[in-house]
């Protein structure tokens, strides 16, 4: 089924740029780059497969597009970006150096980077696990459970504590996982429930944070 899927999307770019492809590059996590290589060279036998370019890079390049399309840039000037990908279970972070060059037939562009594993635990369940305490401490709030005084604000930067000791204070009246086993079948289910609709809200929530790209 991928392999077909593939096909066919090579087949539309032969179709829009009249031509035929030998290599086709693909983006591939930092760290999984030969894994997805391999796979992608089994699928694709009759290409030059390539997945030098992750996902980082590629938020890199089309911000520059966008500096270039819109005339953003100053030519020679070094520009300074940081790329932090939140995926699915890791945080991976790319340093980038580049400068823009337009020599009136082409724009030149010299780039260095610089890549960091960052958190493996930060970017996956564990972004969301935090995300689900604000909810559930922000539902207890609303139901009147919660002073707002007990809330830390803004300025706190990490107050992990704080978090966890609210979360647990209101675990007592929304449950989510915790004493499973001295309920009913029918409580365990509710519990459970709780904890699966926080989970996927928390993910949604993720998934629409802005991605942006300091410079």
């Amino acid at each position: 089924m991928l392999r077909a899927y593939l096909d066919y999307l090579i087949d539309l770019a032969r179709q829009q740029f009249k031509c035929t492809f030998t290599s086709i590059q693909l983006l591939a996590p930092i760290r999984q780059k030969k894994k997805f290589e391999e796979l992608f060279t089994q699928l694709l036998p009759d290409y030059h497969v390539n997945c030098e370019l992750d996902e980082g890079m590629a938020v890199l390049f089309n911000r520059i597009n966008n500096m270039i399309n819109n005339n953003q840039y100053e030519r020679d000037r070094w520009y300074h970006a940081l790329i932090i990908d939140c995926g699915g279970g890791t945080t991976d972070l790319t340093s980038g150096l580049f400068r823009i060059d337009n020599n009136r037939v082409s724009y030149m562009i010299a780039l260095e980077t610089r890549y960091e594993n960052g958190d493996t635990n930060f970017g996956g369940n564990n972004l969301t696990y935090r995300i689900l305490q604000m909810l559930k401490i922000r539902i207890a709030f609303e139901m009147g459970y919660i002073q707002q005084e007990n809330i830390p604000g803004p300025e706190n930067r990490f107050p992990y504590e704080q978090w966890d000791s609210l979360y647990r204070q209101a675990e007592q009246y929304i449950p989510t996982f915790q004493g499973l086993r001295e309920r009913s079948r029918e409580q365990y289910f509710f519990v459970k429930n709780n904890y699966y609709y926080l989970f996927e809200l928390a993910e949604m929530i993720k998934s629409n944070f802005p991605v942006k790209v300091p410079l």
